[in-house]
């Protein structure tokens, strides 16, 4: 079972995200953005959501993940255009 906190379950009921959209995220991330104070951004591209053929969903929501805590920090709904687009670069 994944952790999560207060703040990332409020995000969730706020966003609409269910918790198995979460634990999908988290498994099947391909991509890693180091956001710091030890977290990290993880989600799907898109053609990984095409292969795996679960919710197309996916590729639109982002977790925040913190390695010292082990667990979610918040959920966050990526945007297309210059919003959403520091979320987008893989480092």
């Amino acid at each position: 079972m994944i952790q999560s906190s207060r703040h990332a379950d409020s995000r969730c009921r706020t966003r609409g995200v269910r918790l198995t959209l979460v634990h999908a995220i988290i498994e099947n991330a391909d991509i890693k953005a180091d956001v710091g104070s030890g977290c990290h951004l993880l989600r799907v591209r898109r053609r990984t959501v095409v292969g795996l053929g679960t919710s197309d969903r996916l590729h639109c929501v982002a977790v925040i993940w913190s390695e010292s805590r082990s667990q979610v920090v918040t959920v966050l709904t990526l945007h297309a255009g210059r919003s959403g687009r520091p979320y987008c670069k893989t480092r």
